[in-house]
C-alpha cells in the first residue's frame, strides 16, 4: 500500500508496494479551500485581479493569501525588528499586494514562509513602487490586461500581458510587436519617443475596445 502524507496532515492511500511518501504541499482538498479563501480575502481587501493562465491565477490566489496573513502577523509579531524596519516591511508587503498583479510572481514563491517573506522585504524595501491605475470600459467583459510603458535614456519599451484572442494576436503582429513566451508578453522597443507614445495610446484604445479592464502605471497618464 502506498501512503501519501501531505503537509496539512491529510493522507491518501493507493494500491502498490509498501511505501510512505511525504509531500511538502497540502492536499488537493485543502488547496482548493485555500484558493477560495484567498479569493474572498483579496475581494474584501479590494486587491487587484491577477493576470496569467487560469492555472497560475488559481494557484496564486492561495499563495497571495500567505502574504495577506503575513501582513496581519506583523501587527502581532515584531520578529525582532526595529520600529523603522517593521514599518518598512509592512509598507513593502502592502505595496506587493496592491501592485503585483502577475500571478506568476506569487507562484514562484509558493513555498515561502513568514521568515522568507520577511527576508525578501528587508532586502527589497523599494519593491513595487509602481502605482497602478485602472480603466474599465462600459462594455466590460470580465477580462483584464496590463500595459507597461517603460522609458529609459535611449530606449522605450511597451509590454502587454493579458487577454488572448485572434484579434489581439493579429493587432500586435501588425504593429510589429514580438511575443515573449517566457514572459507571456507582447513587446515592442524603439528609441523614437513620439512613435512610442502614439503606439501606447493605440494599444490602450484597442484593448479597451475589446471590453478589457486595463491596469497601467499612473506615471504614464500624461502619455494617454
Amino acid at each position: 500500500m502506498i501512503r501519501i502524507i501531505y503537509s496539512c496532515g491529510h493522507t491518501e492511500e493507493y494500491q502498490g508496494n509498501d511505501e510512505v511518501i511525504k509531500r511538502r504541499n497540502i492536499c488537493p482538498e485543502c488547496k482548493a479551500k485555500k484558493i477560495e479563501i484567498g479569493k474572498e480575502s483579496a475581494k474584501e481587501l479590494k486587491l487587484p485581479n491577477l493576470l496569467g493562465s487560469q492555472s497560475q491565477i488559481d494557484n496564486a490566489e492561495g499563495i497571495r493569501l500567505n502574504w495577506i496573513a503575513f501582513l496581519e502577523l506583523l501587527d502581532e509579531n515584531s520578529y525582532g525588528l526595529s520600529i523603522e524596519e517593521r514599518k518598512t516591511v509592512k509598507t513593502t508587503v502592502t505595496n506587493i499586494l496592491k501592485n503585483i498583479i502577475n500571478a506568476g510572481w506569487y507562484v514562484e514563491k509558493f513555498n515561502w514562509k513568514d521568515k522568507g517573506m520577511l527576508k525578501y522585504c528587508l532586502e527589497n524595501p523599494m519593491l513595487s513602487k509602481v502605482s497602478w491605475k485602472t480603466m474599465q470600459p462600459s462594455n466590460y467583459q470580465d477580462k483584464y490586461a496590463i500595459v507597461y510603458f517603460l522609458s529609459q535614456r535611449n530606449l522605450k519599451k511597451i509590454l502587454f500581458r493579458g487577454v488572448k484572442s485572434e484579434e489581439v494576436v493579429e493587432f500586435f503582429r501588425t504593429k510589429g510587436f514580438k511575443w515573449s513566451y517566457s514572459k507571456q508578453t507582447w513587446e515592442y522597443e524603439s528609441d523614437e519617443p513620439f512613435e512610442m507614445e502614439k503606439l501606447f495610446k493605440e494599444v490602450i484604445e484597442k484593448v479597451f475596445s475589446l471590453g478589457c479592464k486595463i491596469y497601467y502605471d499612473k506615471n504614464n497618464e500624461n502619455v494617454l
